[in-house]
């Protein structure tokens, strides 16, 4: 499997020979409607909160969407195909500037 490890990059590295293994435990208590993630499934990076998510069983508990699958020059837009289920904003700085006006 490849890894990075303590910033070198293996290209083929086995379980066993990793010096550390990241482990999760479930939380005792999650609460419903309390976060919800926005991400871009495009995004390489994005994906690892959403497998977090996923792999803790999270998800009831954090509800999730995604902006359109190409930033434009206006940033991270929704679509009709992504679009947001809370605000129905339009697109992220929206989001930020509801959060906290003046946002920079």
């Amino acid at each position: 499997m490849a890894v990075l490890e303590q910033g070198t990059w293996y290209p083929n590295k086995e379980v066993n020979e990793l010096s550390y293994e990241d482990s999760f435990e479930l939380p005792q208590t999650a609460e419903q409607d309390r976060y919800h993630l926005y991400m871009s499934l495009a995004c390489p990076f994005a994906h690892r909160p959403y497998l977090v998510i996923n792999f803790l069983g999270l998800n009831d508990a954090i509800t999730v969407s995604s902006v359109a699958d190409k930033r434009y020059d206006d940033g991270w837009l929704f679509d009709d195909v992504h679009s947001d289920p809370l605000y129905n904003a339009g697109d992220l700085v929206k989001l930020y500037q509801r959060a906290k006006p003046g946002h920079d």
